[in-house]
């Protein structure tokens, strides 16, 4: 699988909202020239026959097969959409893409021992599809990723991750939020990839002291039950970093929901 590369646009969007809450992603050879026949007397070849339409079909379909490195990089795209989803409180925009999840067949052609896996994926996608509300929506997401997960523990998975350096360490909540969105990244690496350094690099971003209320909005007052969730996430995220392997997608979920539900009290 490719190297997976995590915009800063994206954390900058998810930073920004959420402070804005706060405060108001050879050539092959030329064909040779053929040299030109003079004209001649003996009948015209037969003109070639076009292709049969059941033939034309089948390599157009071959030609637009992806491999699966490629299907596996869509996958991964399309969760981290769902992520992004919950993470600003759009449970119908996070409900679509879990329906492509569900519902997209792999088109191109998997060993036949990954198909318990890539069934056992659609399954969990199907729980995403049908989420009732955001809590629902971050434990389904979490399914997803550990399905994800269970399928490279076996059969391998994305080796190369980029995980780079967190964005700096500032005053204010908008930098404060990037590292967040950096942290969620890294958690998700984490748990789906599956990766040890990923996770623990996400948890240990995550648990950093919460904002004071001046930091987060100056001059400003902020709720306490904003004040308590934002305490919360911090306290998750410091119990995330040494939670048991096989409740990571556990601690996960709680992470995504307490995230989601600072972000939708923050806006009211």
């Amino acid at each position: 699988m490719g190297r997976f590369t995590l915009g800063v646009s994206t954390m900058l969007k998810v930073a920004l909202a959420s402070l804005g809450a706060l405060v108001a992603l050879a050539a092959c050879d030329s064909p040779k020239t053929q040299p030109v026949s003079p004209p001649s007397a003996s009948p015209a070849a037969p003109a070639p026959q076009p292709t049969s339409t059941a033939a034309a079909s089948a390599s157009a379909a071959e030609a637009a097969t992806p491999t699966v490195p490629a299907h596996m990089k869509e996958h991964f795209t399309k969760a981290e959409e769902m992520k992004a989803a919950i993470l600003r409180g759009d449970l119908a925009g996070f409900r679509e893409v879990a329906a492509w999840m569900a519902e997209h067949e792999l088109s191109a052609d998997p060993p036949a021992d990954w198909k318990k896996y890539t069934d056992a994926m659609q399954l969990t996608a199907k729980g995403a599809r049908d989420a009732k509300d955001l809590k629902a929506a971050s434990a389904a997401l979490a399914a997803v990723g550990q399905s994800c997960a269970d399928c490279h523990g076996v059969l391998g998975g994305p080796k190369q991750l980029e995980l780079g350096e967190p964005p700096a360490e500032g005053s204010g909540a908008a930098l404060h939020m990037v590292r967040h969105q950096w942290a969620a990244d890294k958690l998700w690496l984490g748990l789906m990839a599956p990766s040890e350094e990923a996770w623990v690099k996400g948890a240990e971003v995550f648990a950093d002291a919460p904002l004071s209320q001046e930091q987060a909005a100056p001059g400003k007052s902020v709720s306490p039950k904003v004040k308590a969730m934002a305490t919360k996430v911090h306290e998750q995220a410091h119990r995330a970093r040494t939670v048991d392997k096989a409740k990571r997608a556990q601690a996960y979920a709680e992470l995504m929901q307490s995230c989601s539900s600072c972000h939708e009290l923050a806006r009211q």
